[in-house]
């Protein structure tokens, strides 16, 4: 099945970015600032979108569920 293996590729591609991307407190940032926010919150361009973080949280649960990682794990932890 050659379409799952370059499934399989995007997927440990975006999983090892994650891992990568996660800051040393445990979560994403978001980048790049939003107007709105800034202007209606004064939020500037770092700041933590819970819905992503948990989306990210996931993905990588769900991604050493299929492929047990220690990387993986460690950014879970």
């Amino acid at each position: 099945m050659r379409g799952a293996h370059y499934f399989d590729l995007v997927l440990t591609h975006m999983a090892y970015t994650a891992v990568q991307t996660q800051n040393e407190n445990g979560y994403w940032e978001t980048h790049p600032k939003a107007n709105w926010l800034a202007r209606e919150y004064k939020i500037g361009h770092r700041y933590m979108d819970n819905r992503r973080n948990v989306d990210n949280a996931t993905f990588l649960h769900r991604f050493a569920q299929r492929k047990p990682d220690p990387a993986i794990r460690a950014s879970l932890a």
